[in-house]
């Protein structure tokens, strides 16, 4: 348990130290996002289609953008607890999403982006289990009113922790907590996130039904430069619901 517990304190202290190495550099901007997630569960259990639709945007406002994905997701095998919960220890991922950004001073960039990935959950404690997510993403970006295309493959890499409570009045209470690093092909036309750092709180309203606000600091690094040049402050509202 005691590295579980350091594992937990040093993915807490890179959150409180994030903003302090952005500001060496550049002011950090603020976003705002928000994104339903639904999901459809088949009957075996061990398959889920899984849907988004997002809204983002940024202060002092730059552009608009606009979020639909698309994919489903397989686990091997299911383990069932005590308590009649299933837990999937390891599922494989695969999808496509669309990314619409509105500026309000550059063209519109549209982009297609599919994904395959792999999320695993271990170690696993009473209180608190540890995931990682493994995902390669290909991105097709296109300006609108342009022949301007461009195409990156991006590997993506997360670790994080969730963190629940014991007692009984909040035992639908939980909190997560990640670290995410990204290495690209290549360098998109906007948005080349290098490391994210995302706390957050959870609540479990019922077992179809629950709600997540984040507070990330991304990271950015700029098209034309190999420095980090955007520091950003995300608050991240998502809703998540099962048919």
């Amino acid at each position: 348990m005691s590295t579980v517990k350091n594992i937990l304190l040093a993915l807490i202290l890179l959150t409180a130290l994030s903003p302090a190495r952005g500001q060496d550099e550049k002011d950090y901007n603020q976003q705002a996002w928000i994104d339903l997630n639904p999901r459809w569960v088949m009957k075996s259990g061990k398959t889920i289609i899984r849907g988004s639709l997002g809204y983002r945007t940024i202060f002092p406002q730059e552009w608009d953008r606009y979020v639909i994905n698309l994919g489903v997701s397989h686990s091997p095998f299911i383990h069932q607890t005590e308590r009649n919960v299933a837990i999937q220890y390891m599922r494989f991922h695969a999808g496509v999403g669309n990314y619409y950004t509105y500026s309000i001073e550059d063209l519109n960039l549209n982009e297609v982006r599919f994904y395959q990935g792999v999320h695993l959950r271990w170690p696993s404690f009473p209180r608190v289990f540890l995931t990682h997510y493994i995902r390669i993403e290909e991105r097709i970006e296109h300006i609108q009113h342009s022949d301007d295309y461009d195409f990156t493959m991006r590997f993506r890499y997360r670790l994080g922790a969730r963190f629940r409570f014991l007692k009984p009045f909040l035992s639908d209470l939980y909190l997560p907590v990640s670290a995410e690093v990204f290495m690209s092909t290549g360098q998109g036309f906007y948005f080349n996130d290098v490391i994210r750092v995302t706390p957050g709180i959870g609540y479990d309203f019922t077992d179809q039904f629950s709600t997540e606000f984040q507070l990330s600091y991304h990271f950015s690094r700029n098209s034309s430069t190999e420095s980090f040049e955007n520091n950003d402050l995300v608050y991240r509202l998502r809703v998540y619901f099962t048919f």
